[in-house]
């Protein structure tokens, strides 16, 4: 795919110009100016809420590193955020402005009146940049009534999960309905672009493939000992853990490990699996709690919670295990990847993009819990020599997604968008490998 706002800037080593997904136009919008005197942009990310996953740790990671001195960073939030949520704290940490406008649906008249309001006079943004479906449906039908003066760029980011309620008819047909209030369509990798595409009506509009960005510094940063976090697991001491982190559900393949884990067993060293997983699953996550509680299962599993600090999780890890059916992106391979931990990962959605083939990953197929049982031994056998070179070249491929290079690709977009190309950063292309 090609660039759509490049303008003659210089690619940066192993990372080809940004892509645009299937069918998005490879174009940037007519009429770029450059105007020095020009006012600080003022940028408002925009979500429901903000609980744990992957989509609003790149929310938060981007409201908080958007340059200040070339825009103004803001977060909206369209439902309440206890102030003590995690992220909520991070953002006030970073000095990011959060707002909040109660809209449950894009048919709620008095939440999208309210919102129209906010535009015009509290908020006064200059571009609104979508983080979920719904979000993406109530910006673009509250800036349908701004005068077009005042109306702020839309940036809608599509980061590959699709809910049912996203696949019912009438919101089929508000997709196209609201194409043309859409400045820019981001992805986080080819394969999500492509799903975007299909479902959401973005073929034709202006869109980047933009990979996710990660503090690996976060990752590098373990606040506990591995003693204190493997005693806090219950794992008692020469014991190897396999670590599966990822929100409950069947597209992250909890139940395929789970069958799995009576063939690892066979591996001499007594294995404990830990499931870090933020509240929420359903009947999915009490279907299989009820089976590990009645099955020997309850002796080699270890459940918790959500944990804001993964790097003490990646720490006190051996391998890490992703048998999801399906990974947008995958933001927990490239933490795996950046600690050094053998990664153990099926080969689905855009994983095989964001971790290629040299970065020492064990593939499986999806669904396939022989082939993880298999993989999963092949890890926890593997002599320290081989497991060092494995790390060596993981952390290679993690450090082409280091955060800074997410940011960069986000203000130029943000230029891209308002036709602003001194608010570009200088020097680098768009996109970094997603391949």
């Amino acid at each position: 795919m090609t660039s759509d706002g490049g303008h003659g800037a210089r690619p940066r080593a192993r990372r080809p110009p940004a892509r645009s997904g299937p069918g998005l136009a490879s174009r940037a919008p007519p009429g770029f100016h450059r105007d020095v005197d020009a006012p600080k942009p003022r940028v408002f990310a925009v979500t429901t809420d903000l609980a744990m996953t992957g989509s609003k740790r790149v929310l938060v990671d981007g409201a908080v590193g958007l340059s200040r001195e070339r825009f103004h960073s803001g977060v909206l939030l369209l439902s309440d955020v206890d102030e003590a949520d995690p992220l909520r704290r991070e953002l006030a940490r970073g000095g990011v402005d959060v707002h909040h406008v109660r809209v449950r649906s894009r048919l709620d008249v008095r939440g999208l009146v309210a919102l129209r309001r906010w535009i015009l006079e509290v908020g006064r943004p200059d571009v609104l940049h979508t983080h979920c479906a719904r979000s993406a449906g109530v910006v673009r039908v509250a800036c349908a009534s701004v005068p077009r003066g005042r109306r702020p760029r839309v940036v809608v980011h599509f980061h590959g999960t699709v809910s049912r309620r996203a696949l019912r008819w009438k919101h089929r047909v508000l997709d196209r309905v609201l194409r043309g209030a859409t400045s820019m369509v981001l992805a986080p990798t080819q394969h999500s672009a492509e799903r975007g595409a299909r479902v959401h009506a973005f073929r034709g509009l202006p869109g980047r493939v933009v990979p996710n960005g990660v503090d690996l510094g976060r990752v590098a940063r373990a606040a506990r000992s591995v003693e204190s976090v493997r005693a806090g697991w219950g794992v008692p001491d020469g014991t190897r853990v396999v670590l599966l982190l990822g929100r409950w559900g069947a597209a992250k393949g909890h139940d395929v490990l789970l069958d799995a884990i009576p063939r690892v067993l066979a591996h001499p060293e007594p294995v404990r699996f830990v499931l870090v997983a933020p509240e929420g699953g359903g009947e999915y996550r009490a279907a299989l709690e009820r089976l590990i509680r009645r099955t020997a299962l309850r002796r080699h599993v270890v459940l918790t919670g959500r944990d804001t600090d993964p790097g003490s999780c990646y720490a006190a890890a051996d391998v890490v295990t992703m048998p999801s059916r399906d990974e947008p992106f995958g933001l927990v391979a490239v933490e795996a990847m950046a600690a050094g931990r053998t990664l153990v990962a099926a080969r689905a959605g855009g994983l095989p993009e964001v971790c290629g083939d040299d970065a020492g990953v064990l593939w499986v197929p999806p669904g396939d819990p022989d082939a993880l049982a298999r993989a999963l031994l092949d890890a926890l056998a593997e002599p320290a020599a081989a497991r060092a070179g494995r790390a060596a070249r993981a952390r290679a491929r993690a450090a082409q997604f280091a955060l800074p290079h997410y940011l960069g690709d986000l203000e130029r977009v943000y230029a891209t968008v308002l036709r602003r190309p001194e608010l570009a950063p200088v020097g680098a292309a768009d996109g970094r490998p997603a391949g």
